[in-house]
């Protein structure tokens, strides 16, 4: 059988709760790719999110939906999945109607680290805290930044150590102010740096926050360049 992935575009927070703009994502669309190939899927959906969409009943979720668009073997899903209108649908009612469509539920049991949760949330809030590693072992990958390289001040190649500024994706969870080890990937290449995140007090009143990179030994000019920054520790 072909595998086949569904995730949902916009983020259906957004979409639902719109007013809420401190919500971040662990992983932007162009990243969820990413990774979805390194996993070596056969197939990503990425479907629209709408109101519409979600006014689904849980019934309506499955027969018009999962069942009517993809015609599954296998339903995989976490064990505490909802799904349709105030979420009503559950893995019980996933089951339930296994029979009448042919279909088979592999349920995805309570993930533990220590007797902790793995959680999204979890994940976030170490993200957001700069605990890298916390992170890293309930994801199971090292967090990564994708961004474009922007025009800055250039403060750090007078001083002989110039920094590459990041400009994330939007709506990237960015992790907490502090100096990073990196790997910097650009153009299917390898490189080691280290990246700051915050303010930058010592030059007069730029106390906008920022993300800059520098690159070990490299001295190519990048500007315009898309980099994935993976953070080490």
């Amino acid at each position: 059988l072909e595998s086949v992935v569904i995730t949902f575009c916009p983020h259906p927070r957004s979409v639902l709760f719109p007013a809420d703009t401190d919500f971040k994502l662990l992983s932007v669309n162009k990243e969820k790719i990413r990774l979805f190939e390194k996993e070596g899927i056969d197939h990503l959906v990425m479907y629209p999110f709408t109101h519409e969409f979600s006014r689904l009943s849980a019934l309506e979720y499955i027969e018009n939906f999962l069942v009517k668009l993809f015609h599954p073997a296998y339903i995989i899903i976490g064990y505490d999945h909802r799904f349709g209108l105030n979420r009503l649908g559950d893995i019980s009612l996933m089951k339930e109607k296994a029979q009448k469509y042919g279909y088979k539920v592999i349920e995805i049991e309570k993930q533990q680290i220590e007797n902790n949760a793995i959680s999204s949330t979890k994940i976030r809030q170490a993200i957001a805290g700069g605990d890298i590693e916390t992170a890293r072992i309930y994801s199971n990958h090292n967090y990564f930044l994708t961004g474009k390289v922007m025009n800055g001040y250039q403060y750090g190649r007078k001083l002989g150590f110039p920094t590459a500024n990041l400009k994330a994706l939007k709506d990237k969870l960015i992790p907490g102010d502090g100096v990073y080890a990196v790997q910097v990937y650009l153009e299917e290449e390898v490189y080691k740096g280290m990246m700051y995140i915050g303010i930058k007090p010592s030059f007069n009143d730029h106390f906008e926050r920022v993300i800059e990179v520098h690159i070990f030994d490299f001295s190519f000019d990048i500007y315009g360049s898309e980099v994935e920054v993976e953070l080490i520790e």
